[in-house]
């Protein structure tokens, strides 16, 4: 829930309160959508300090800044504590609650172990304590990166907030674009350095990690928990039996905990086997949760959607499947150069894939159709730590070990490349000995995934989830990453991993433990925009997408005197786009990621270096329909590849 900025500045060098005022709403207007029922504003010369609130847990009474009962303490949380009620009983000293709030934990909890807390905390949460005494301000994160939270710090002065564009209202932020985070773009990498934020001086603060700030101190960032120190080994295991049946218990005490709310929470239900225990979980404690489904050409392709409509119905749950063919799409207006910005913008990076603006798109609908609906509770990050992606790609490894040896294999390559300077195809012909040496191998390799996993999930999966839920003002909650149920795939060792992670078979049991039909635990995961014999579904979005936005993107911006792109590749690349959405995905896939990747580039950099927002609202009922339970979405799905169109390629 929430957003908050902040401005500290030792120096003071805006004495006059009025000005620091101004400024401080104008940065909690970027962040509006983030909280629209309350906004509250702290600021002692020192500390300028905005919060903006989406009201879920102590709708009433749930205001902040929290305070403690001297007033030498306070703090801002975006996000939810799951365990807060837990936490209260464990205090040594009498506090003095004034809310039902889950975060006003967090002022007492702070006030008795410091920065110790973090540890305690279950939940997802960016958040902000100001030690008005020792004029120390400390921000956290929480393990996995849930809820973002930017910084910037120069001079003496801290800027923070929970969304980039909140900092660049400010004009003591920088904007130029940091080229050397753009390497991110290859979505190729097994290793992240670092999550980048494309802005030169401006950071994310890791997950799991908290920074401290004093006066005359510079920034000091440290971790307080890591997944490392979890992992399990080979000597005294459980047998694997134990561990399926914790995995099963716990995973239900996450969904129960993450269902923590005064207001409605809806599922969004894919019909895999993820979201469906999710459903099955949740409508264990709240009958009336609402499902959403999206159905288009690949989701019926694949026969999710159908799935999802099934399973809400086994489990008494009212269900939403949304038309979100090329068609209704078309016609609901997304398609146009505004709303391209509008996503860019609410993203705040320069990145495009379908999934961003179908999810944007559900939370929107999801919002319009039931008004009261805040909470949304996602599948995100199942696959992760329990070998979700294990027998994913066709052609691949056909047993756990020969997937262990491939990731073993693919992660040294990588290592070597950065070792020796990116050296791509010296790094491929080295020998495994070769390898071995240059790069030492401190965990097993499915445990070193497992951190990878998690870098990955801060800088991608999580960091989209966030964004597009909250451009619509709905809080999306991932039971899966409950750290306790994560902890507990740790700490599986080595030679129980093949019976429980290949294929996920410790999610699945868990699933046959709630699902109401056996089949629906064996589900085989298939990827969310192309079928099992179709990957060409996702690329006819975007070529669809590109055709009705491009031209329009060439006048506003490839037109305009000191253009980023240059334009005659540009206009080479759009070439593709006359061949029609027939043309061979294979063929065309490099062609289009370009497309995007300038467009989205582009966009951004025009946001940054303007400081401005785009013209596009973000919020408006949704315009897309419904379909009635078993009615097919407009137009007709795809199920092989159409043979391409005759020409000359470009």
């Amino acid at each position: 829930m929430c957003g908050f900025v902040g401005v500290l500045d030792f120096e003071r060098r805006r004495p006059h309160a009025r000005e620091r005022e101004s400024l401080l709403r104008a940065m909690g207007r970027r962040i509006a959508h983030r909280g629209p029922d309350d906004e509250q504003l702290h600021d002692d010369g020192c500390l300028s300090l905005l919060f903006r609130r989406l009201s879920i847990v102590d709708v009433a009474g749930g205001a902040q800044p929290i305070w403690n009962e001297q007033r030498t303490l306070c703090v801002v949380v975006n996000g939810e504590v799951y365990n807060h009620l837990d936490l209260r009983a464990t205090l040594r000293e009498p506090h003095t609650f004034q809310s039902r709030s889950d975060s006003e934990i967090v002022v007492h909890l702070f006030e008795e172990l410091g920065v110790d807390a973090f540890e305690r905390l279950e939940g997802m949460y960016a958040l902000a304590v100001w030690d008005v005494t020792r004029r120390r301000l400390v921000l956290a994160r929480d393990r996995f990166g849930i809820k973002p939270l930017y910084y910037h710090h120069a001079g003496g002065q801290l800027l923070f907030g929970s969304e980039l564009k909140a900092l660049l209202a400010h004009p003591d932020c920088p904007r130029e674009l940091e080229w050397a985070g753009l390497w991110w773009f290859d979505f190729v990498e097994f290793s992240f350095p670092e999550v980048p934020t494309f802005v030169k001086g401006v950071h994310y603060l890791p997950g799991a990690c908290y920074l401290s700030l004093a006066a005359g101190q510079a920034p000091e960032v440290r971790p307080y928990w890591s997944l490392a120190d979890h992992f399990g080994s080979d000597e005294a295991p459980a047998p694997a039996a134990e561990y399926a049946e914790r995995y099963s218990h716990a995973f239900q005490e996450s969904v129960k905990a993450h269902l923590m709310s005064d207001v409605p929470a809806g599922v969004f239900l894919s019909g895999g086997v993820d979201s469906s225990m999710i459903a099955a979980a949740a409508a264990r404690h709240a009958r009336n949760a609402h499902c959403f489904t999206i159905v288009t050409e690949a989701t019926r392709a694949s026969g999710d959607a159908a799935q999802a409509v099934a399973v809400a119905r086994a489990l008494g749950l009212p269900v939403h499947p949304v038309d979100m063919s090329q068609e209704a799409l078309e016609k609901s207006g997304v398609y146009t150069l505004e709303a391209f910005e509008s996503l860019i913008w609410s993203c705040d990076e320069p990145l495009y894939e379908n999934e961003f603006l179908l999810k944007q798109q559900l939370h929107r609908h999801a919002r319009t159709v039931v008004p009261g609906l805040k909470v949304i509770l996602l599948g995100q990050g199942a696959d992760e730590f329990a070998g979700g992606y294990s027998n994913l790609i066709r052609g691949g490894p056909a047993t756990w070990p020969e997937y262990v040896d491939d990731l073993g294999r693919k992660r040294e390559v990588q290592a070597v490349r950065v070792a020796i300077g990116r050296g791509d195809l010296v790094a491929s012909i080295l020998s495994r000995e070769a390898r071995h040496a240059l790069i030492p191998r401190p965990f097993a390799p499915f445990h070193q995934e497992m951190l990878d996993r998690q870098l990955g999930l801060q800088a991608c999966q999580l960091w989209h989830e966030d964004r597009t839920s909250m451009s619509q003002s709905i809080e999306a909650r991932v039971p899966f990453l409950h750290h306790p149920l994560v902890e507990l795939l740790a700490s599986v060792p080595p030679r129980l991993q093949a019976r429980l992670f290949w294929d996920k078979r410790i999610v699945r049991q868990a699933a046959a433990a709630v699902l109401p039909r056996p089949s629906f635990a064996r589900r085989p995961k298939v990827p969310f925009d192309h079928t099992a014999r179709d990957d060409g579904l996702e690329h006819r979005m975007k070529w669809r997408l590109a055709t009705r936005v491009f031209p329009a993107f060439r006048e506003a911006y490839l037109e305009q005197p000191g253009s980023l792109l240059d334009r005659a590749p540009m206009l080479r690349l759009a070439s593709y786009l006359a061949l029609g959405e027939a043309y061979p995905a294979r063929d065309i896939r490099r062609q289009l990621r370009l497309i995007f990747q300038g467009m989205a580039l582009a966009v951004f950099e025009r946001f940054c270096r303007e400081a401005s927002a785009p013209t596009a609202p973000l919020h408006s009922p949704s315009p897309l329909r419904e379909l009635a339970p078993g009615q097919p979405a407009a137009g007709r799905p795809t199920a092989r590849r159409p043979a391409r169109r005759g020409g000359k390629r470009p």
